[in-house]
């Protein structure tokens, strides 16, 4: 390796305070420059790294050329050797400079983990704070890696600065501390301080958390119902909202799949199959590209999806049984046309997330923590420590796949879910492979939005025994019996094509055939139509204003709670159009394109003509009007909307 390109490594590592990096990056090439030699050994006596200096002097007779620090080679030898057999820091008193004594002193106590906190904080605010920047930053790196890992007693005096019972004298030297951290503009002092700040945060949580109110958490669930959809959203409730004390918000689709077609990867008896049943898969068929290729007519009916309408009296038992449940919505999934299936996943959760922000306008709450939660996965257990110390900053998830359970807090699931208007941008740039894969927006669009994927929170699996055991299975033994005969025509081996042959018989006959008035989705390839621009005017505020005055109009007191609501809700846009204006401002590439631009454009149009639109807009129309005079006429005008709405209805229904 070239000189230039060694010295420019160590250059960025010491910006970075990257003190070990250094190290090898000396140790790896120092045989090979002389230059090295010179600025490796300085290195080391400045930052009090006797031992490593007197190992490298002990390895010569006499004095190198390139000792070049201000330091007699034969005498440092002799007595540094005399220090090992005494350990008797005096000794150094007429040799060594005071700053160069003191930071040895530290290094040596941290090895041998006895460094306390306020000695520490006093040799180098008093010691040391003049020092060359060098000195400063590799002491404080060492100081906050080592306290860090410290006992809570001496991280308590290190890390928290001005508490009752700490000597005075050690808070004015702390103050010193952080202030040089705080005020370095290198890249190392940010990451330090980041280090000092978060081991601060977690002393003052652990002794004050019991003294505030709990966080508000919502649950908003998403994803189609599957087979066993009931109990096994009663056992997720039961897990994860009961402890979490958590509201909850459940979109879905109003169709249930009695089978979900084909799951898994490889193995997908595993995901279609409770245990009695997967074990008993025959070997011929237990993967899926083998199954595939062998049984290809059986194979084919199973990959298509099997819906059945849900029972809303059930549903809304099974809510009333849950007082948890603040909200839920159901939507025709028929006309959501997609080609990815992540797109209607994408749109689940921001679908969800609505439902949560309607509920916090109109009881004038806010949630801190919002929990994305698949209605179909097994929940394991949940860490509440976890939850409690997760930051602003982070997104939390154990599986790291953009799906399953998410959680951040609010304004971060709030960005998190952003996404999904950007598609169009993120999708057209190169270090985007695909902007309807969750596993890679999950991660690279948070990092964007300057939120960090952390491991936590709770644990699920994507197999549940409630989903799996109350699945239909489709009549397909026609299918297989003549999957079985063309197998034998074609030279299999008899007793292995029997062993598939009862398989599926014994599947028949362990899961309830697929019942009446069902749906089949037959195809897994659809066009891609996003539902982006309708999702836009949707939440224009004339449509949210209008949809709020329709669902409030149902009740007494939704109709005294009506002013207030309205309000709220238009309080809320303009904060987030401020929001918004500001971050396009800050970054004008992430303005969102205009509604033309997006593929469903003259479908969303017809939103217009809502009758939630319409109403929406003379709401507006009367606030705008000269000191408000236009609410006098509002009743009025709306009860004519309504009326010429219901009117072209009635005419659009007769032709």
């Amino acid at each position: 390796m070239k000189l230039s390109i060694v010295k420019n490594q160590i250059q960025k590592s010491l910006l970075m305070w990257n003190f070990h990096m250094i190290d090898q990056l000396y140790q790896n090439n120092f045989e090979s420059f002389d230059e090295l030699k010179s600025e490796y050994i300085e290195f080391l006596y400045n930052t009090g790294q006797l031992c490593k200096l007197a190992d490298i002097a002990n390895k010569y007779i006499k004095q190198p050329n390139w000792w070049n620090i201000n330091l007699d080679f034969d005498a440092f030898k002799n007595i540094f050797s005399k220090y090992l057999t005494c350990n008797n820091l005096d000794i150094f008193r007429n040799f060594l400079d005071s700053n160069t004594i003191d930071i040895f002193n530290l290094n040596e106590l941290i090895k041998s983990m006895s460094l306390e906190a306020n000695f520490a904080i006093y040799i180098f605010s008093n010691n040391l704070v003049n020092c060359h920047e060098l000195v400063k930053n590799f002491v404080l790196s060492s100081l906050i890696d080592y306290f860090i890992l410290s006992d809570e007693a001496n991280k308590k005096r290190f890390f928290i600065m001005r508490y009752k019972g700490q000597p005075k004298n050690i808070f004015n030297c702390q103050s010193k501390l952080i202030n040089y951290l705080f005020h370095s503009k290198e890249d190392g002092a940010k990451n330090y301080l980041l280090k000092y700040h978060e081991q601060t945060r977690k002393i003052l949580y652990l002794n004050l958390k019991n003294k505030f109110p709990q966080k508000r958490i919502a649950i908003c669930f998403y994803g189609v119902f599957r087979g066993g959809w009931k109990e096994n959203l009663q056992e997720i409730i039961n897990i994860i909202a009961k402890p979490l004390n958590a509201d909850c918000f459940l979109f879905s689709w109003d169709e249930y799949q009695q089978w979900p077609s084909i799951n898994g990867s490889v193995d997908w008896a595993s995901r279609s199959f409770n245990k009695e049943i997967s074990i008993k898969v025959p070997e011929i068929i237990k993967n899926r590209f083998e199954f595939q290729k062998l049984m290809p007519l059986t194979y084919r009916k199973l990959l298509n999806e099997y819906y059945h309408k849900i029972n809303i009296i059930e549903l809304e038992n099974f809510i009333n049984n849950n007082n948890c449940i603040k909200s839920y919505k159901l939507e025709n999934q028929n006309i959501f046309n997609y080609n990815y299936f992540t797109v209607k996943m994408f749109y689940g959760w921001q679908a969800s997330y609505n439902l949560m922000r309607q509920y916090e306008i109109l009881n004038s709450i806010e949630y801190d923590i919002v929990i994305l939660c698949r209605n179909d996965i097994k929940a394991i257990s949940i860490d509440l420590k976890d939850i409690d110390i997760m930051q602003p900053n982070e997104i939390m998830e154990y599986s790291f796949s953009g799906s399953g359970i998410i959680m951040g807090y609010r304004e971060a699931i709030k960005n998190y879910l952003s996404h999904f208007y950007y598609t169009n941008i993120l999708q057209n740039d190169d270090l985007i492979l695909s902007a309807y894969n969750n596993h890679e927006i999950g991660h690279k669009y948070p990092l964007f939005m300057g939120y960090n994927a952390v491991k936590g929170g709770i644990n699920f699996s994507y197999i549940s025994n409630h989903v799996i055991n109350g699945y239909f299975f489709p009549d397909i033994m026609q299918e297989v019996e003549e999957d079985c005969k063309n197998l034998i025509n074609n030279g299999a081996d008899k007793n292995k094509v029997d062993l598939i042959e009862k398989f599926f018989n014994f599947v028949a006959l362990s899961l309830r055939p697929i019942g009446d008035n069902i749906s089949i989705n037959n195809s897994r390839s659809y066009v891609l139509m996003n539902k982006i621009a309708l999702y836009r005017i949707q939440n224009q505020l004339s449509y949210k204003l209008g949809q709020a005055m329709i669902e409030n109009s149902k009740s007494i007191l939704g109709y005294l709670k009506m002013p207030y609501t309205l309000y709220s809700i238009k309080k809320q846009h303009n904060i987030e159009q401020i929001a918004y204006n500001k971050i396009i401002k800050d970054n004008p590439n992430l303005k969102l394109p205009p509604l033309e631009s997006y593929p469903d454009y003259q479908e969303a149009l017809k939103c217009k003509n809502h009758l939630s639109y319409k109403l929406g807009q003379a709401i507006i129309k009367a606030d705008k009007s000269v000191i408000k005079l236009g609410y006098l006429t509002l009743w009025f005008k709306c009860k004519k909307i309504k009326k010429q709405h219901k009117n072209k209805k009635a005419k659009n229904e007769n032709r």
